[in-house]
């Protein structure tokens, strides 16, 4: 069953000044939700302490995928928002939790006709369609 509750999670892999607009603009007209951004990077013109309303958690604190999935089941999450499917970590928690919240994956490469992606497409299909329920590519739509 899902979660009805205003906790969002990005697990991203770097919190950038993009990020961070983008967030900071959402949290400023949307006060109600709570933001935790999991990252293995921050951008380097920004400081962990350069943001004030959301949590900013570096990958690096969680020694193993089992604490990183007991931290985000606490958080108790609406959705995760998870950067494309770079991470072991961050598919094994979005995979245990998928029946909880809603699992967003975000690409940023753009669909081209290689081989790589041929095989990325078949495991979308077979694998990541049964706990990812949205991908949000960048482009123009690719049906």
């Amino acid at each position: 069953m899902k979660t009805e509750s205003n906790n969002i999670i990005f697990l991203y892999a770097e919190f950038t000044p993009y990020l961070k607009g983008c967030l900071d603009y959402f949290v400023h007209s949307n006060k109600s939700y709570n933001i935790t951004v999991i990252c293995f990077n921050i951008f380097k013109s920004l400081n962990k302490s350069s943001h004030i309303n959301y949590n900013l958690i570096l990958k690096d604190n969680f020694k193993n995928k089992y604490e990183l999935k007991k931290y985000c089941e606490s958080i108790n999450p609406s959705l995760i928002i998870m950067s494309g499917t770079m991470s072991k970590d961050y598919i094994y928690t979005s995979k245990k939790l998928s029946k909880e919240c809603n699992i967003v994956s975000v690409q940023d490469t753009m669909i081209s006709n290689s081989i790589k992606q041929f095989i990325q497409v078949g495991l979308y299909k077979f694998y990541f369609r049964t706990f990812i329920k949205f991908f949000w590519g960048v482009g123009t739509s690719q049906t």
